[in-house]
């Protein structure tokens, strides 16, 4: 899996940004992914979220939020800052 190698190669310290289409967890088109934000949290278990934005269904940008404070959209945005200690 990616996300795995990319928490393996981030040296401690670094910061790791990951951007992806949330919303209800699917596949679109048999190609485009849209993500459960908890599902890039698990991908990401060894790392610390940092920061979680997110561009909601009506293009409004919501900073800093809590994962807890997602209401799932169709296709929105999110924005995940991850740390490595």
């Amino acid at each position: 899996m990616a996300c795995k190698e990319l928490v393996r190669v981030l040296k401690p310290g670094g910061y790791l940004y990951i951007s992806v289409p949330i919303g209800k967890e699917r596949v679109c088109f048999n190609a485009h992914r849209v993500f459960n934000p908890e599902t890039i949290i698990k991908y990401c278990k060894d790392l610390q979220l940092v920061e979680f934005n997110m561009v909601d269904d009506d293009g409004k940008l919501l900073k800093d939020i809590k994962i807890d404070n997602f209401q799932a959209g169709n296709y929105s945005l999110g924005m995940f800052k991850f740390r490595k200690f």
